[in-house]
């Protein structure tokens, strides 16, 4: 007799705890040499206080990049292929 089991998790965070996800996106670095430079870039060009978290392959975790500046590297990188990353996802 065949049985399936099923378990079903539910988080329940409260809303002042779930600041810390609302502005992370993950990016695909065009070079990996460049994820040593990533936050110094980020002070460098708007004073921004950007954490990165390396992912794997090409992946990186970037706590604190607001959706405004996400925006703002995707234009610049269609517009002339000049940005850090192939491509971010929220």
């Amino acid at each position: 007799m065949k049985t399936n089991l099923h378990l079903l998790i539910q988080l329940c965070i409260p809303m002042e705890k779930r600041t810390w996800f609302s502005n992370v996106w993950v990016g695909s670095l065009r070079n990996l040499v460049a994820f040593d430079r990533i936050e110094d870039e980020f002070m460098w060009d708007e004073g921004e206080d950007i954490k990165t978290k390396y992912l794997g392959d090409d992946m990186v975790l970037l706590l604190g990049l607001t959706d405004t500046r996400a925006e703002e590297i995707c234009k610049e990188e269609v517009e002339n292929g000049m940005s850090m990353f192939h491509t971010l996802e929220k």
